[in-house]
């Protein structure tokens, strides 16, 4: 046999031997989703340059931020719903909330909205969370919505829960004791707060304060109480300086003190932000009487309000 022959035959050799083998390619188990929710907002965003409002250590567990939880996973593609639960109190001492879902879901696009710190005032509808419905002030809900790609190499999300309200913080310095209530009215707030964290809607909402009952330290000589503190937790602005602060305080009788009456103030609500505003009896040597010198705390800096402004 030639030589040509032979390496011929030693090609057609190895060939047919290669074709019997039995190749196997080995493929680890296909990773589960796993959604950690934890959360972002523990505190406002500006809250240590607010004497008023005391920071919250940011190690507490979850539930101290965000008391109770509903959520719902769904396929981007379908709209079809693959886990939910309804609102369920947060167990204790944990610090990550893990969404359970079904072993055999497979990879694809998916949506989360999570829900917290709902209350029975404004309970959740398939749009959206309402804000202050019939006039209520409500909780401090939170909220993530969340779009995510589930494959090989993406298994594993953090969803970083995020207040939806902010809260007005309003100091009086010298109110004068004979005024001892206030009712507050504030226009142009959100509605409605949408699954895709959408703000819509205009209200306005009128707000009770017994200033008796706000007292920082107790009153003072000549007829002044120092230092009273009202709070409330509102939706964001419909926008920049929209929002209009009215206060009427009145006498033990319900009758409206006119000489004590403030101008209006236009501020801005925002989701997890004090907006803070003090408000100063004192006297005006301009005008030769006593009235209140407003001021609104902007960054770091208290600044007189002069004029009602609107953008």
């Amino acid at each position: 046999m030639t030589r040509k022959h032979t390496l011929t035959l030693l090609l057609l050799t190895a060939l047919l031997t290669l074709s019997t083998a039995c190749i196997r390619v080995e493929y680890d188990d296909c990773p589960p989703l796993r959604l950690q929710v934890v959360v972002k907002d523990k505190n406002y965003y500006n809250v240590n340059k607010v004497d008023l409002e005391d920071a919250r250590p940011e190690d507490l567990p979850f539930r101290d931020y965000v008391p109770n939880l509903t959520y719902t996973v769904r396929n981007a593609s379908t709209g079809e719903t693959v886990a939910e639960k309804t609102l369920f109190d947060v167990p204790e001492d944990i610090t990550t909330y893990e969404i359970l879902l079904p072993e055999d879901l497979p990879f694809g696009n998916y949506v989360v909205d999570v829900w917290g710190g709902i209350s029975d005032d404004e309970p959740l509808a398939a749009n959206g969370l309402p804000l202050h419905p019939d006039g209520i002030v409500g909780g401090d809900p939170y909220h993530v919505h969340q779009s995510l790609t589930y494959d090989y190499r993406h298994a594993s999300y953090t969803l970083e829960m995020e207040r939806v309200k902010g809260k007005l913080i309003i100091e009086t310095e010298h109110l004068p004791t004979v005024a001892t209530q206030s009712d507050n009215s504030i226009t142009q707030i959100r509605t409605l707060c949408a699954p895709d964290f959408v703000y819509s809607g205009s209200q306005k909402l009128t707000r009770h304060s017994d200033w008796t009952e706000q007292s920082i330290v107790d009153g003072a000589a000549q007829g002044t109480a120092e230092y009273r503190v009202w709070k409330t937790i509102l939706a964001p602005s419909t926008a920049d300086k929209a929002t209009v602060l009215k206060l009427n305080f009145k006498d033990n009788a319900g009758t409206i003190l006119e000489r004590l009456l403030p101008k209006d103030v236009n501020i801005t609500m925002h989701r997890n932000s004090l907006t803070v505003l003090r408000y100063v009896w004192a006297w005006i040597p301009d005008e030769q009487q006593y009235g209140w010198i407003i001021y609104i705390l902007i960054n770091d800096n208290w600044e007189v309000y002069h004029e009602m402004i609107v953008d």
